[in-house]
C-alpha cells in the first residue's frame, strides 16, 4: 500500500480514523472527504409504519450478527419488535437459530429502512464509513452501532447511539434506550454531488488532476 500511494498525487479517506492509521503507517497527508448518497436515497417513498429491528451485513463474524441476536433476545424478551436479518451468509450458525432472510438490493434495502425503528450493527473490526449508517440517516432510521474504528464520526446524539465494541449487554442497553426514545431526527448525511465537489476542489488545491 506504501509504494501505491507513492505514486498519488492526493489521497482521500471518508473517516478520520483511516486518514490518521495512513498517516501514521506512511507518512502522507490525508485529506478527509465523507462519502455521499446519490439522489436515490433522499427520494421521498410510500414510508410503512416503523416496526422492525434491523441487521444487514454479511453473517460472518466480524459483521457481529450473533452479538445483535443475543442483545435483541435480552432487550426484547417477547420478541417485540420483531428483528429482520437480511444479507449473505458465510456462517448460519451465527444467527443463534433466527431465521436469515435473503441479501436485498438498494431498493429492498430502502423499503427495509423505511420499515425499521432502528438498524443495529454488532461490528467487531474497526469499520471504516460504512454507507449503512449514511442511508438509514437518509431514510430518517435510527442507528445503534459500536464505537469503534470511523463509525463514531457518523453518528451523533440525532443519529443513534454508541455502544462498547464486542459487550452483548452494552449492544442490548442501547438498544432498548433506542427504542424507547420516540423523538428521532437522525440528519441527513452528505449527496453525492456535494461529495464530488469537494474531491474537485482537493484537486484544483493540488495543481489539478495528473
Amino acid at each position: 500500500m506504501a509504494a501505491v500511494l507513492d505514486n498519488a498525487k492526493v489521497v482521500l479517506s471518508p473517516s478520520r480514523y483511516l486518514a490518521d492509521r495512513c498517516t501514521e503507517v506512511t507518512g502522507r497527508t490525508v485529506h478527509v472527504l465523507r462519502h455521499g448518497l446519490d439522489e436515490f436515497w433522499f427520494e421521498e417513498a410510500a414510508r410503512s409504519r416503523r416496526s422492525d429491528v434491523l441487521f444487514l451485513g454479511t453473517i460472518a463474524p466480524h459483521k457481529g450478527p450473533d452479538l445483535v441476536v443475543e442483545a435483541w433476545r435480552r432487550a426484547c424478551p417477547e420478541q417485540t419488535p420483531p428483528l429482520r436479518i437480511h444479507g449473505m451468509v458465510q456462517d448460519p450458525a451465527l444467527t443463534l437459530g433466527h431465521p436469515i432472510s435473503p441479501a436485498l438490493d438498494r431498493n429492498g434495502v430502502r423499503d427495509a429502512l423505511d420499515r425499521a425503528r432502528v438498524v443495529v450493527m454488532g461490528s467487531r473490526w474497526p469499520e471504516n464509513a460504512p454507507l449503512v449508517i449514511l442511508e438509514a440517516r437518509a431514510r430518517g432510521c435510527p442507528v445503534v452501532a459500536p464505537a469503534i474504528g470511523g463509525i463514531p464520526e457518523l453518528l451523533s446524539e440525532q443519529d443513534g447511539h454508541l455502544f462498547e465494541p464486542d459487550d452483548v449487554g452494552a449492544l442490548a442497553d442501547a438498544l432498548r434506550a433506542a427504542l424507547e426514545r420516540s423523538d428521532w431526527a437522525p440528519r441527513p448525511p452528505p449527496t453525492l454531488t456535494v461529495q464530488a465537489a469537494q474531491v474537485l476542489d482537493v484537486l484544483a488545491a493540488a495543481g489539478g488532476c495528473p
